[in-house]
């Protein structure tokens, strides 16, 4: 798909949004054709104006939701700022087959004490009938008005764990959130480690031996002090709720990452987060992964690895024997734009929720 064509933003008064709204549609053709306007979903974009300018978050959102279009309403919170409430409206189009599928941009800057009533004034502008998801781009907040009013509306709360300023506490704060289903950005981007993953269990030879897993080794892409170990942390979840592992100790370790002990019926065994330096790799990214497995003696303990090597996962099957295994696995990262297309799609997802639960498990234990 192209990129997203739109109209020129226009500032309205809020009491006029919606007729300004008509009026667009009304009067929008491209090329001679007339644009098929997508009615599927809202979509509450919360955006603090200490990251972005009004310009910024405009052209990213449309950017970011032109496979996926709605009515989307972003919240430009400058809650440091004057007592405001300025609102700018325009379509926003990408092709899609033999057509123009269109979606409607509400952008609504708020400040001060305009910010206290500002939910009142988003359900005014949600299209009735329509699921309503909220995107908000910072971590959780534990007790602000605004985000307790707009959850109470909402069938999908949308987040970025990558994008928390304080990762641990905003992972904590989410898996304590029960008001309303919630979806991670960087679940999605986990999607193709999951699948070679799953690749590994799916092979006849290693089930054997997979077993008895021994120790787990999820080497991610950090930089200084700043942890940066969402989708490494949710990744562990995900694999100990699918095995049915239950956690018995976890601790931070000496330089950062986690230890981690986990137990099923008689079996025992452990799982690492270790922080590294990958210069080619986004931060946070998982760059390695070792397994190894088996009921043998240690020293000849079959290790499968996986590593991210040049958009290839190098996977690696040796069991001390010349005749090791290898193979290249095309790896495709998930775009911001296709994680959030698949969050809008897609109802709650349980799988993400019963790993998040094993992230705040660890978390928790690690604190102690």
């Amino acid at each position: 798909m192209s990129d997203p064509y739109r109209t020129e933003s226009k500032p309205v008064s809020v009491a006029a949004v919606k007729e300004e709204l008509k009026a667009l549609w009304a009067s929008e053709a491209i090329d001679g054709e007339a644009v098929i306007r997508a009615r599927t979903h809202n979509l509450i974009v919360y955006a603090p104006a200490s990251l972005y300018s009004v310009d910024e978050i405009t052209e990213q959102v449309i950017s970011l939701t032109g496979a996926r279009p709605g009515r989307v309403i972003v919240i430009y919170d400058d809650w440091e700022g004057e007592s405001k409430l300025e609102a700018w409206v325009n379509i926003y189009c990408g092709v899609q087959g033999q057509h123009q599928v269109c979606g409607e941009s509400i952008v609504l800057s708020t400040g001060g004490k305009q910010r206290d009533e500002l939910h009142s004034t988003v359900v005014s502008l949600l299209a009735t009938d329509l699921p309503v998801s909220l995107w908000w781009m910072t971590e959780p907040p534990d007790n602000d008005h605004l985000f307790n009013e707009l959850v109470g509306e909402i069938d999908r709360l949308i987040v970025d764990s990558d994008a928390f300023e304080n990762q641990i506490d905003g992972l904590m704060r989410l898996d304590q959130f029960e008001d309303a289903p919630s979806g991670d950005l960087a679940w999605e981007r986990l999607l193709p480690w999951r699948r070679h993953l799953a690749q590994v269990w799916d092979a006849a030879e290693n089930r054997e031996s997979l077993r008895h897993i021994r120790t787990v080794d999820v080497m991610v892409n950090t930089a200084g002090d700043f942890m940066n170990v969402a989708r490494a942390l949710l990744l562990c979840g995900w694999l100990a709720d699918r095995l049915g592992w239950k956690l018995e100790s976890a601790a931070k370790g000496p330089t950062g990452g986690y230890t981690t002990i986990w137990q099923h019926n008689s079996w025992q065994g452990k799982v690492e987060i270790v922080e590294s330096s990958f210069s080619a790799l986004p931060l946070g990214e998982i760059a390695c992964i070792f397994i190894q497995a088996g009921s043998r003696p240690p020293y000849i303990l079959p290790r499968i690895e996986l590593s991210l090597d040049g958009g290839c996962v190098d996977l690696r099957f040796n069991d001390a024997s010349p005749s090791a295994l290898r193979r290249r696995i095309d790896y495709r990262p998930v775009s911001t734009a296709a994680a959030l297309a698949r969050l809008l799609e897609q109802p709650s997802d349980p799988v993400y929720r019963g790993a998040l639960n094993n992230v705040g498990k660890i978390l928790e234990m690690a604190k102690s």
